[in-house]
């Protein structure tokens, strides 16, 4: 079905993959000192690594897990940069910030980058490896708190209670990723003898309409690779 049928949000949504357009660009990286700034970064991505273990917990078994994480940024990264460290950008906002998924859930290459960043400058050099890293405030983990769109986070959802909602996955790989997922979807809503109205699947686009009682929604909150309006 084409998206305009959709109107693009009337209803809401669940926000697991909204993807706003992917910018590359600069941004001057902040004056950080990188021996002090990194091993910070090397507990955020370590408290990364234990959250995303933690929130296993809670995942529905239905759907493959997903480390995706929101990088607080003071200047803009490249998504080449990005890219280098192992790391996939899903989205970037207006003030910054990055949305990514890694592939490895122990972020191995970044957190190399972040060890050379904190060593010491090579002869020659100006400023330390992988200066980009600079820029990065903060990691935090997807939860479920950004995956809820503003309409559903403006109520209290009822266990009981019917909700037609738009569920969009990230689009993080290619089409037929993305068609297991929402394949994936589609049986998790008829095993719980719910309703799967609708779905389109584009080039950057992966969206499906369902109707669940409140419960079901928020088991689909604690998925790593949806958002739901």
């Amino acid at each position: 079905m084409p998206p305009a049928r959709y109107q693009h949000l009337t209803l809401p949504r669940i926000q697991t993959s909204q993807l706003r357009r992917k910018r590359s660009g600069g941004g001057g990286v902040s004056k950080r000192d990188h021996t002090t700034h990194a091993p910070t970064l090397t507990q955020a991505a370590q408290d990364l690594v234990k959250a995303f273990a933690a929130a296993d917990r809670q995942r529905p078994a239905a759907f493959d897990p997903a480390l995706i994480f929101r990088a607080n940024l003071s200047a803009t990264v490249t998504e080449a940069d990005w890219r280098g460290a192992g790391l996939t950008v899903l989205s970037t906002e207006p003030n910054k910030a990055t949305i990514l998924f890694a592939d490895d859930e122990q972020l191995q290459e970044f957190q190399q980058r972040i060890v050379r960043y904190g060593g010491d400058i090579p002869a020659g050099q100006k400023h330390p490896s992988y200066k980009w890293l600079g820029a990065i405030d903060s990691l935090e983990l997807w939860g479920r708190e950004h995956r809820i769109g503003h309409r559903l986070r403006a109520i209290a959802i009822d266990p009981a209670a019917l909700y037609t909602v738009d569920v969009e996955l990230w689009y993080f790989d290619n089409w037929e990723a993305c068609r297991q997922r929402l394949d994936e979807l589609k049986q998790f809503i008829h095993g719980a003898d719910q309703h799967y109205l609708d779905e389109y699947l584009g080039s950057s686009l992966c969206l499906a309409r369902v109707r669940v009682t409140g419960a079901v929604l928020e088991n689909l909150l604690q998925a790593d690779n949806r958002r739901h309006h």
